[in-house]
Order: structure tokens, then C-alpha cells, then sequence
């Protein structure tokens, strides 16, 4: 059993030492501080204690173990010391559930003084948190409090305003015994940082001892986690550590309708951790699983939510998920992989795997590096690779390539060649291929880039002088490169001047401006001919506005021709420089006309010019020739400090407020069926990281199922900038409650989100709202609302969007009736069959909304729909383009409505309710004969509406089409087969009828079952010796295959069956074959030791529900039948044994008294009015319906996920969804849950007992 955790802190009795001695008062000053530590263990005047009333003439004594305060000997007390008060800080803001105090005399006098006490609180959110008083207390006379007069003045702690009542949260418990003893619980627990108690005393007696001996707070039960993952293939260990204090107690785990097993399905420690069996998990499909930790206490019962996630494989991870490259600077780039039991497959960018050469595994597999070589290929930007893993979901990591690679020579990826066009006619960029032959430029036989200035040719469109050049291009951006001062930007150049030609001929570099056509150039380093010195001549212009005239600043540095020399430019944070050979020759920092504007953007460029041609000028001068050896650029990563959204958005449930990215703190509400929700968000800097509830995810994608508890649930969204800065977002998801609903007892409907289910037999369910008058009407705005009825159609639900708007006439009391069944005949609809009538709404008044509102009635898929309004029925003819909230508010006009089927249900979206009804349009029967004169010749062929079904008949075979089945008009064809083609049947069947072949016009299936009724010969089967069934053939296989849901008319000499194809189709008959009936036995069984199931049958067979054979085995994997079933159901549950239904094929048969029992309780039926089959072997499908009706579970909502669900009969759907959510049916390891296939025994055994563990 679970103990109480009288050990934790959540436990600990608090001694309140409330020493009103001689000591001096706390000094005024106290600091406002919302610390987030635990509970201290004790409290001590002038530390918790901040101040007291108590005079100094007081004195502090012990009194058994408690310390208290003598009120004096022979001393009078006037009305001044009615109003005492004690003011306490627990240091931080805690939950507190509740608190008890006492006096702790015992001495005759203290005992006849009568007392009354008075609690306030504050929880210190700000420093002007109000101050809330608890509601009335016994006695409870106006107390005087002045905490300034008594040294307690900080702003911060200080009530200056008491609220009176306002916490309608007290259940209070007063004991006189002696002492006095008062227990204050709060029925939710309150937050509080500082606690004000304030007492009165009687004046007389005038001796004796009173205090508060005992303050102990109450913390409410909390579980160390609440929410855990089971991975199958790790098999790890599942668990979480309940605290609650000394008066609770632990009252088990429920799993839906299924009570867990202590000992079996968990254990308890010492320490109250409770772990999850293995084997219980593994007996779970794949999902999340809603659990609930139930407690019980004076105060009543308490439930926390668990949230259970069982799936095949956890994910692998990967630390870091990411990184930043910089080829001029290489880093290593590694990642180590946490497996989780996966096994590492490859890395993929995009579908492209990638080679093993770009990356390497360390020995261990645990580390993989990125070789370098690899990494030197990227372009810049950001690349995402996926990590694959043999199991679990692949895993992202992203490198952002910054910077430009170095190469030997010039990486032509990142520059672009300007050349003039002859004529002056303007430029043209191409990308430079190796040898290129061009009269301005060319290949060099070093292999260095050789520029010279232009022979012939015009100008550059908007210069004045022909050039040719190399300009830096961003192969990212697919265009010139453009980037901002900030950070280190860095062009280094080995360069030579091979000839020189006349003054104005000159190769150079500089820094271009990208936004400003008035500044085209920050700094050009020019070499070219100077007269005085015929070498060579380094300079450098600066030309702030674009104007050539602004002077040059030459630098005499002699560097003879052909010699190669190096220089080095850089823009760092706006401040230019330039090095030759290493020394700095130009610093913008000591430049006066130094200017570079922040806000526009550069680039680096180097070639050759000649400014002696003017605009288009031919020229025919000697050249200066200048060759690049290398040119190599280096950027430093702009890093960003924008940590923003650009957008958020939930996968269900609305934000409030709207999006905005400098909000950073909103809510929303969703219905108690969303157990779990995905962030989808994306960040203004596509380069900082974003992480959702703890993991990183990729901006513009949607995170991971995140679980939602009943209540509210945080989630937090982190971006973190490149450089570091980091801005936290907050959604606060409230899950609604699951509220069960009573019969005429309306439930309140506040402004928090609701679901009610309304369990069989409940009526007149409803809610009730608070109204406004709005004109004549009544409006009522509400929240997220849901229902989901429990009727003999199934689950019936109701789901009203948040923020939904209510109008009615001024009559409507507020109330709203959720769904609810009515009979079929209260609606009357000429030529139509009604299928179903349900009423919600208001039976009186006419309610309208103004979004749509969505009912549900399942198994009602392809019916017509209407509604009733003052007794006229109108049918719904509107339909919407999809069955989701935004397309039926822009769909249906006000008032309006649109009916849709999904899946096999109907459902209505209306803005309106009232009394809607599901119908099918009467079709005559037609019997089609050929046009003879006689009119008696059958023919073999029709039409009929698959959209409006109907009924035909040929040959002696009738078809029945459903309405909605299929569209358009088809053709039906019948045909006798004849005896010589009919396929053999198995040796253990026998064709006692004719065979047909079904053939229709238009190719596919069915999308509803039709049936199909052949007849027989009577003559030829002894329904008391054989079964009849109709079959269909597998044109495949050969084989003949039993159709679903068989009735045999034996007085008619008919069988039907239902099917979504046509085909080959005949009436079979197999003898019928008895099963043994298992003997009763000890348990001692041969063939059961060491059986998964073998715990199962030894309870069952201790409890006299199961029996082994005669010769001491079990066959536990034996598979087994449908009336060794049923009388092991009976006998199970203590069946009572009744009269019941006696089926023809059950008269002689061993179980014929369990099955008549069964069948008279419901718990079980035929396939036909004769037929029940008891020989054949069950399915586990069957088997769910029976124990499902005969542990009396109910039918639960939605459906169940597995890969094969489809193949789920439609009868059996909701029998098998509450078998899987009530833990009794698990399913199987490849996702399936295999409805159509048999049980053994062994299986049978195990899924009884958890049935009846349920049933506790």
C-alpha cells in the first residue's frame, strides 16, 4: 500500500515558535521578493515571523513541546488586546491546501477563555498584491489591525485593504476540548507568500497561557511526474513519486473504466514510488492512455491525471543539433548521437543519402564529424541534414556555412566578371571558366588572373571610364553580394603589376556601395605609373561623395614589376583599413573625412580601368597590366540578436490575444477529447534556434505531440539569437474538464472550457449559462463546449466553438439540453423512413448562434438529414466543402445548416439548434420482367439509384442497396451459373442451392454493405445436423468465403449476407461439429507451466469460472469456441441461469443452458433467429461484444487506431473501442488489431480476468 509521505517536506508539520517576548520588533524595512524556494521546515520570531501585537511586557515560555506566551499573572485585559495578531512570511510564494492551530495551555483558566481567529493572505505576485481574507469564521467579530503602528511597514507585505469573504475556499473544523483546535482546508489550494492571523481573547479570566501552539501547512498531493513514455524496444522503467501529507490516503490507479493491479500491474516502495509493471505496458497498444491517481482523504476524494504514452521505439537524439562553419576559420563539426536503443542508419540531405566520405563514425559509434573536405563544398546559408535510425523519428541537425571559403587562386563561385560591351553599349556578367580568352583579361601562364586596361572598347553603362573587373557575388542570394559594416569583413589580394602604361591606366581595388549612386567607391588602392618613380606606385583614394577631385594620398612604396606583393582591406564595424605586406598604410580611424554609412551595403571588387577615355571614347594607348595570383574574402558572421516570432499557431485551440511578436504570454482553451496539441512557429532570424516544450524543432514546422493534463498546461517556446540572446513565450493550454452529467441537473457553464459526457439513461442533461439582454433577446457568449452522449445509436455528440454567441427569445431560461435520443416515430416525414430523431437545444424556444456549431449522429453516414421547427419539418439540402470548423462558419449563412457524411456518420453543422432527425427516402421495391406479352418472363437485369439504394430482385436473388452506397445509376445484372462451372466448394461443404454471379455496370466496391438473399433446397439440409450459410467466392484463392452478418429464413428456404463487392455467390451448408466440453480439474495442468497465460487460468480456475480437459492438459493455445466461450462468460460472472432464447443448432448441444441464459440477459445473439453457431470458433471481435455487454462497460466514443480498423465490423466498432480503452484487448506489435481473427483459450482467459477486475 501507499504511504503517506510523512518524511517529505510536503508533510512536515510546521511549529510555529510564536515567541511574543521581550525582543525587540522587526525593523520596518522588509525586502519584496517573489523567491521561488521550498517551505522552510520552521518558523522563528523576527525571521518567518515578521511582527507581532504583543507587548513586550509578554513573556515566551515552553509548555510541553510547544513554545507559547504567558499572558502575565493578575493582569486585566481591556478591550486593547481583543485584537491580537500574529503576521508570518514563508520566504516564498507556496501552494497551501490548508493550516491548523491551537492553544497549547493547559492550564485551568486558558481552558475557559473562549477565542476566535481570522486568516488573511497574500501571494506576493507584485508589490501592490491585494490582500485576500477567507469568509466568514465561527464568532467572527470586526478585528483591528494596524501593522505600521506595530513595526511591520514594508509596502510590499503591508494589508492596507482586507477584502471581506471574498475566498469562498474554507472548510472549517472547530474542536473545543480544553484547548482549542481549528482545522482550515481550502477546497483549492490557495498561493500565499505571507499569512495574517488575527485572534481576540476574552477579558476574563485575567490569568493563564494562550497561543498557537501548532501552524501547519498543508500542501496539496502532487505526483514528481506527471506524464511518462514506455518504449518496447528499450523496455525501460516506468515511474513517479506521489507526495501528499499525513491525512491522505492512496486510493489505486484507474485506467479509464479499469482499476490497476497493485503487485500486479505496479508495484509501491517505501518511498511511495510507484512503478509501472513491464508487463502491464506491453500489454497496451501503442497510444497515449489517460490515467488517474486517485486519493482519498477527510476532506473527500482527489484525482491527478497521468498521462501514459506506449509506442514501439523512443527517438534517438543528437547533441548538439547543430552548428556554425566558417571555412576561412575550420572548426570541427560533430554531433554525438544518443541511440535509445536505435541503431544509426545514414544522414540524408534532403533524399539524397550521403556518401560516407563527407562524414566519419568514431569507433564507437556513439560521435559523427563532418570531414572537412565536405563541409568546404557548402554554399553559405543554412543546410539541414536528417539522421536516420532503423527506429523512432529521424533527427535534425543544421550547419550554417558563414563566411567564403579561401582557395588557391580566385573561388569563382564567389566573384562575378564586369566586362564592357565594344561601343559603349553597357555591361554584361558571366561566370569566369579557366582560359577564357578575352581582350581586356585571361588566364596567365602562372595561372594567375590577368587584367589590363582596355585597348579599345566604350564605357561601363553609368562610369566614365572602360574597366573590367571582378565584382563579389553571393551564390546564396543568386546576385551581387551586399552586406552591412558590421562585424570583420576582410579582401586579401597577392597581386603583381606586370606593365605599365600611362598615368591614367592603373589596376586597383575597393569597396562599392551597393544603395547609394551618389557614393559608388569607399577606397580604392590604385598601382600604376608615376613618372617620378617608373617602378611602381601604390596609392590610395578615398572619395566620400563620388567626386574624383578630392585629393589623393600617395604613398611612395617601391615594388619593382613582376614582383608579387600582398595587401589586406578591411571594413570592421564601419572603420576602414589597409595593409601592404602586413603594415598598415590606412586607418579610417585617423581619417578625418573617414564616413562609412551604417545602413547601406558593400561589396569587395578588383580589376583594371583606364581613366584617360571619357564616356565611350575609343583608346589606343599602352596598357597597365595587373595580375591576381589570389583574391580571397572573408566575412565574419553578421550575428543577430533578434530572437522574435514571427508566428505561432496551435493544432487546436485559438491564441489569446492574437499573435503579436512582442507579446510574449498568451492562452488558450481546448476540449477535454484533445489529449494532446503541436506549436508550429516561426522566427524572424531564419538563423536562431527555436525550441518547443524543451526540444529544438525546425522554424515553420510543427513540434511533437505535446500531452495536455486536465487543467492548465505551460508550454514553453525559447528562441535563441545568434548571439546568445534569448526570449521565452509562454502558452498556457487549459484542457476542459470531463464533467459527468445528471438527470434535469444543469451544470454551469463559467468561462472555462467544458466537456460533459452524458452516460446511458441519463435525460434531460443540460447546461446552464448566464445571460445578458441584449434589445428583446437573451445572448450568452461561451467557451469551448463538448458533449458526448451515450445512446442506443452509440456516442452522440455536440462540440460549440469558443467565443460562440447565443441568441434566444426573451422566455429562455438559460438552459441548454445536450443530445439525447428520441423515438423515431415523433418525427413524421412523407415516403421516408426516419433512422433517428435527437434533441438538443431547448424544447420550447428556437436557439441561434453565430459560429457553427457541430452534432454528430453516428452510423447514420449517407442518410438524409432535417430539422423540426414548430412541428414543420424542414429537410437540410446544404452541404460544406469540408467537416472543419473555418468552412462551416464561411459556408452556412446565419441561421443556416449543412449536413455531411464522415466515415459512416452524419454530421449536421447548424447555426441554429432544435430537433434534427436522419432519414432515408422510401424507394418501391422493383421487379423487373422482359416486355413479352405474357409479362410473366423473368429477365436478369436492372437500374437502380445507389445514391437513394432500393431493393431489386432477379432469378430468385434480391439485392438491398443502402442509400448512399454509390453515385449515379447502376446497372445490375443476375446470372445462374450453371452446375459444370459452379468452383468446387471444400470436402466439408455442400452446395444446396444454385450459384449465382453478380455483376454491375461501373467498376470499385460498395462504399456501404449491400445484402444479398439467395435461396436454397430445403430438401437437402437438416438444419438440425448442418449449418447453412451464404458464400461468396475468393477469385483468387478458389475459395468459397462465409459472407458477414448471415440470416437464415428456414421457413422461406433463404440465407442472406452482407458485402461491399459483387461476384460469384452460393448457399453452402457444413455438418455441424461438436466441441468437447472441458471437465473440471484441480489446476494441475501438463501443458501450463511457464504459459504467458498461466497466472490468468489458475485465478479463473480458482475461482470456478474455467476447467481444463479430462486428460489434465488446458490447451491454453488451442483456439476457442463460441460456446466454451459463453459458459465461460456465465459462469465468470455468476450468471444467473434464465429461460432464454433456444436456437436450432443449440437444442443438443453440451451448452445449451449457458448460451439460453446468455442469450435472455443480451449478453449474446444468434446470427439468425435459428442460427447461433455454437461450434464455430469465436473472433475476436465476438469475443469483445460479449464481455464488453457482460461487464456491463458501455460503448465508448471515436474509434480505435489501428492499421487494420477497417476490417472491424460495423456492429462490433464501439464494443471493441471501449474493450481497447478499458485495457481488456491490446493490440499487436506490427499495429494491428486483428478483429476477424480467433482466440484461444489462453488469450480468453487472461482478457476475462481483466474484465472482471474491473468489475470491483
Amino acid at each position: 500500500m501507499l504511504k503517506r509521505n510523512s518524511k517529505s517536506f510536503l508533510g512536515i508539520i510546521l511549529v510555529v515558535a510564536l515567541v511574543f517576548s521581550m525582543l525587540p520588533v522587526m525593523p520596518a524595512s522588509v525586502a519584496h521578493a517573489a523567491a521561488t524556494n521550498l517551505l522552510p521546515s520552521n518558523l522563528t520570531l523576527n525571521g518567518n515571523i515578521k511582527a507581532s501585537s504583543q507587548q513586550s511586557t509578554r513573556l515566551a515560555v515552553n509548555v510541553g513541546n510547544s513554545v507559547t506566551w504567558t499572558l502575565g499573572a493578575n493582569t486585566v485585559f481591556s478591550a486593547t488586546y481583543n485584537n491580537l495578531w500574529v503576521a508570518i512570511d514563508l520566504g516564498s510564494s507556496s501552494d497551501i491546501k490548508g493550516l491548523n492551530f491551537q492553544t497549547s495551555a493547559d492550564d485551568a483558566a486558558t481552558k475557559s477563555r473562549g477565542s476566535q481567529y481570522e486568516i488573511s493572505y497574500s501571494n506576493d505576485a507584485s508589490a501592490n498584491s491585494p490582500w485576500n481574507k477567507l469568509p466568514a469564521t465561527p464568532n467572527n467579530n470586526p478585528i483591528t489591525f494596524s501593522p505600521t503602528a506595530n513595526g511591520w511597514t514594508s509596502a510590499a507585505v503591508v494589508p492596507t485593504t482586507i477584502a471581506s469573504g471574498t475566498i469562498p475556499n474554507g472548510t472549517y473544523s472547530w474542536k473545543l476540548d480544553g484547548k482549542y483546535f481549528s482545522t482550515v482546508t481550502f477546497t483549492n489550494p490557495i498561493t500565499a507568500r505571507y499569512i495574517l492571523i488575527n485572534y481576540t481573547l476574552n477579558p476574563s479570566p485575567a490569568t493563564g497561557q494562550l497561543g498557537i501552539g501548532q501552524l501547519r501547512i498543508i500542501p496539496p498531493v502532487t505526483l514528481s511526474s506527471a506524464s511518462g513514455s514506455f518504449y518496447r524496444t528499450l523496455q525501460n522503467t516506468l515511474s513517479t513519486q506521489a507526495n501528499f501529507d499525513t491525512d491522505t490516503d492512496f486510493a489505486g490507479i484507474t485506467n479509464g473504466s479499469y482499476t490497476l493491479v497493485q503487485g500486479t500491474d505496479y508495484t509501491v516502495d517505501a518511498n511511495n514510488v510507484v512503478t509501472f509493471s513491464n508487463n502491464y505496458l506491453n500489454s497496451l497498444a501503442n497510444g497515449n492512455y489517460n490515467l488517474s491517481f486517485n486519493f482519498s482523504s477527510s476532506q473527500g476524494p482527489s484525482t491527478l491525471p497521468y498521462v501514459l504514452t506506449v509506442a514501439a521505439a523512443a527517438d534517438s537524439s543528437l547533441s548538439p543539433q547543430g552548428a556554425i562553419y566558417i571555412p576561412a576559420s575550420p572548426s570541427t563539426v560533430s554531433t554525438a548521437l544518443n541511440f535509445n536503443g536505435n541503431t544509426f542508419k545514414n544522414i540524408s540531405d534532403g533524399t539524397t543519402v550521403l556518401s560516407s566520405s563527407a562524414y566519419t563514425v568514431s569507433g564507437d559509434g556513439t560521435t559523427v564529424t563532418f570531414n572537412q573536405s565536405y563541409l568546404d563544398t557548402l554554399s553559405m546559408g543554412t543546410h539541414a541534414y536528417t539522421f536516420n535510425f532503423n527506429q523512432g523519428m529521424p533527427q535534425t541537425f543544421m550547419i550554417t556555412i558563414s563566411g567564403k571559403p579561401p582557395a588557391a587562386g580566385i573561388d569563382y563561385r564567389y566573384w562575378t566578371l564586369q566586362e564592357p560591351l565594344t561601343g559603349g553599349a553597357g555591361q554584361t556578367s558571366q561566370t569566369l571558366q579557366a582560359g577564357y580568352a578575352d581582350p581586356y583579361f585571361y588566364i596567365g601562364t602562372d595561372g594567375s588572373q590577368v587584367f589590363m586596361d582596355t585597348a579599345v572598347g566604350g564605357t561601363t553603362s553609368g562610369s566614365a571610364h572602360p574597366r573590367s573587373e571582378l565584382r563579389e557575388y553571393d551564390p546564396l542570394a543568386g546576385k551581387d553580394a551586399g552586406w552591412l559594416p558590421a562585424g570583420a569583413n576582410v579582401m586579401t589580394n597577392n597581386v603583381a603589376v606586370a606593365a605599365l602604361g600611362t598615368l591614367d591606366g592603373v589596376g586597383w581595388t575597393t569597396i562599392g556601395q551597393v544603395f547609394d549612386n551618389d557614393v559608388t567607391t569607399l577606397c580604392e588602392l590604385e598601382y600604376g605609373y608615376d613618372p617620378a618613380r617608373p617602378n611602381s606606385n601604390i596609392r590610395i583614394l578615398y572619395e566620400p561623395e563620388g567626386r574624383n577631385e578630392i585629393g589623393y594620398q600617395y604613398l611612395p612604396i617601391k615594388i619593382p614589376l613582376n614582383q608579387y606583393f600582398t595587401y589586406r582591406m578591411t571594413l570592421n564595424d564601419g572603420v576602414l583599413k589597409v595593409y601592404i605586406n602586413g603594415s598598415l598604410i590606412f586607418n579610417g580611424q585617423t581619417a578625418s573625412n573617414q564616413v562609412i554609412p551604417p545602413a547601406h551595403k558593400y561589396y569587395f571588387k578588383a580589376g583594371n580601368y583606364d581613366q584617360t577615355a571619357k564616356f565611350g571614347d575609343v583608346n589606343y594607348i599602352p596598357y597597365t597590366v595587373v595580375q591576381f595570383k589570389s583574391i580571397n574574402v572573408y566575412h565574419t558572421p553578421t550575428v543577430s540578436s533578434n530572437a522574435d516570432l514571427n508566428s505561432l499557431a496551435l493544432s487546436n485551440g485559438t491564441l489569446s490575444p492574437s499573435f503579436a511578436s512582442g507579446t510574449t504570454v498568451y492562452t488558450s482553451n481546448v476540449a477535454n477529447s484533445v489529449s494532446s496539441v503541436t506549436v508550429t512557429a516561426n522566427v524572424y532570424d531564419t538563423n536562431a534556434m527555436l525550441t518547443v516544450n524543451g526540444t529544438q524543432v525546425v522554424s515553420g514546422q510543427a513540434s511533437g505531440a505535446i500531452n495536455l493534463n486536465v487543467g492548465s498546461n505551460v508550454i514553453p517556446i525559447v528562441v535563441t539569437a545568434e548571439d546568445g540572446t534569448t526570449k521565452a513565450y509562454n502558452v498556457t493550454v487549459t484542457r476542459a474538464d470531463m464533467l459527468t452529467a445528471n438527470s434535469g441537473v444543469p451544470i454551469a457553464i463559467t468561462d472555462a472550457p467544458v466537456s460533459v459526457t452524458v452516460p446511458s439513461g441519463v435525460t434531460n442533461a443540460k447546461v446552464q449559462v448566464t445571460t445578458t439582454t441584449e434589445g428583446s433577446n437573451l445572448v450568452a457568449t461561451l467557451p469551448n463546449v463538448e458533449a458526448t452522449a451515450t445512446t442506443s445509436l452509440g456516442n452522440v455528440s455536440v462540440a460549440i466553438p469558443e467565443g460562440t454567441k447565443i441568441t434566444a427569445p426573451s422566455t429562455w431560461d438559460g438552459t441548454i439540453k445536450l443530445p439525447e435520443v428520441q423515438s423515431s416515430s415523433s418525427v413524421s416525414i412523407s415516403n421516408a423512413t426516419v433512422s433517428a430523431v435527437i434533441e438538443v437545444g431547448s424544447a420550447d424556444v428556437t436557439l441561434t448562434f453565430d459560429k457553427a456549431v457541430r452534432l454528430l449522429i453516428p452510423s447514420q453516414g449517407g442518410k438524409s438529414a432535417g430539422y423540426v421547427r414548430n412541428g414543420v419539418f424542414t429537410p437540410i439540402s446544404g452541404t460544406i466543402s469540408a467537416d472543419t470548423q473555418a468552412a462551416a462558419d464561411n459556408e452556412i449563412a446565419a441561421g443556416g445548416e449543412a449536413a455531411i457524411t464522415v466515415g459512416g456518420d452524419l454530421v449536421i453543422w447548424t447555426k441554429h439548434f432544435t430537433k434534427f432527425a436522419s432519414y432515408t427516402p422510401v424507394t418501391p421495391t422493383q421487379t423487373y420482367y422482359s416486355s413479352g406479352s405474357s409479362g410473366s418472363a423473368p429477365v436478369n437485369s436492372g437500374t437502380i439509384s445507389a445514391a437513394n439504394g432500393g431493393t431489386i430482385a432477379f432469378n430468385g436473388v434480391k439485392i438491398d442497396l443502402p442509400a448512399g452506397a454509390g453515385e449515379g445509376i447502376v446497372l445490375i445484372t443476375v446470372d445462374k451459373i450453371s452446375d459444370s462451372l459452379v468452383p468446387t466448394a471444400d470436402n466439408a461443404l455442400q452446395r444446396v442451392g444454385d450459384a449465382f454471379e453478380i455483376k454491375k455496370s461501373n467498376d470499385g466496391d460498395f462504399s456501404k454493405p449491400v445484402v444479398i438473399t439467395l435461396p436454397y433446397d430445403k430438401s437437402k439440409v437438416n438444419l438440425t445436423k448442418s449449418t447453412v450459410s451464404i458464400y461468396g467466392l475468393d477469385e483468387q484463392t478458389k475459395k468459397w468465403m462465409r459472407l458477414a452478418d448471415v440470416k437464415v429464413d428456414s421457413e422461406n428456404g433463404t440465407v442472406s449476407g452482407s458485402v461491399k463487392h459483387f461476384g460469384k455467390f452460393a448457399v453452402l451448408a457444413s455438418d455441424k461439429v461438436k466441441s468437447e466440453q472441458p471437465q473440471a480439474s484441480a489446476g494441475n495442468f501438463t501443458d501450463l507451466t511457464g504459459h504467458w497465460a498461466e497466472a490468468s487460468v489458475l485465478e479463473l480456475v480458482k475461482r470456478g469460472a474455467i476447467n481444463g480437459y479430462p486428460d489434465n492438459t488446458f490447451k491454453p493455445n488451442n483456439q476457442i469456441t463460441r460456446a466454451e466461450f459463453v459458459s465461460l462468460i456465465v459462469k465468470a460472472f455468476n450468471l444467473q441461469a434464465k429461460d432464454g432464447k433456444s436456437f436450432a443448432d443449440t437444442q443438443d448441444h453440451w451448452a445449451k443452458d449457458e448460451i439460453a441464459t446468455a442469450a435472455a440477459l443480451g449478453v449474446v445473439t444468434g446470427y439468425d433467429e435459428s442460427t447461433f453457431g455454437p461450434d464455430e470458433k469465436i473472433t475476436r471481435e465476438q469475443m469483445a461484444v460479449i464481455v464488453v455487454r457482460a461487464a456491463k462497460l458501455g460503448t465508448a466514443a471515436g474509434s480505435v487506431n489501428f492499421s487494420d480498423s477497417s476490417d472491424i465490423s460495423d456492429w462490433a466498432r464501439a464494443a471493441m473501442a471501449s474493450a481497447v480503452k478499458s485495457g481488456l484487448i491490446g493490440g499487436y506489435e506490427d499495429g494491428t488489431v486483428k478483429p476477424q481473427a480467433n482466440t484461444t483459450r489462453g488469450e480468453a482467459a487472461t482478457i476475462l480476468l481483466r474484465a472482471l477486475q474491473q468489475m470491483k
